[in-house]
């Protein structure tokens, strides 16, 4: 027998075979652990007519509210939106609209958390807006958040009120 010879050049690729078929399905795994309750839910509601007040304390309109009742989850927070369309017949009066808390906690309305507009010179425009506020030191439970209205000088008048409440877990 001779001396081996040189390899020969590569050959074409072959085509390519059919796909096989599919394994079985594998078992079912386990059922993962409960995710944590979410928020008790939102809630909102909304007064449309027009009505007036010259109290300059906060007291509620001859169609009350509107008003919502959530339940406040353990971290005590909530975020409220109050939304209104407000005026303000005196040069220099302040239309708001605040809401007080009843229920497992219960708070007046105030200054600090109100929908606010005030008349600069002889405008009087009526201005149509919300205003959002990061509510805390709420008690866990059944807690109502309902609209008053007051005013620093003249008559305010409000429409279009609405108030959403959504309580944080």
């Amino acid at each position: 027998t001779g001396a081996k010879g040189p390899t020969g050049s590569k050959g074409a690729t072959g085509a390519k075979g059919a796909t096989g078929s599919h394994g079985a399905t594998g078992a079912k795994g386990a059922t993962g652990a409960r995710g944590p309750t979410g928020p008790a839910g939102v809630d909102g509601a909304t007064v449309a007519t027009s009505q007036a007040t010259t109290s300059t304390t906060y007291t509620d309109l001859t169609t009350v509210g509107p008003a919502v009742t959530v339940t406040i989850g353990a971290s005590g927070k909530a975020i409220v939106t109050v939304t209104a369309s407000e005026t303000n017949s005196s040069n220099t009066g302040q239309s708001n609209m605040g809401f007080a808390i009843s229920g497992a906690t219960t708070r007046a309305a105030a200054d600090t958390q109100a929908l606010s507009l005030l008349n600069s010179g002889n405008l009087h425009p009526t201005t149509q807006s919300s205003a959002t506020f990061f509510v805390t030191g709420l008690t866990a439970g059944s807690t109502t958040f309902t609209a008053k209205y007051s005013v620093s000088a003249g008559t305010g008048t409000f429409a279009n009120r609405t108030i959403i409440v959504i309580p944080l877990p």
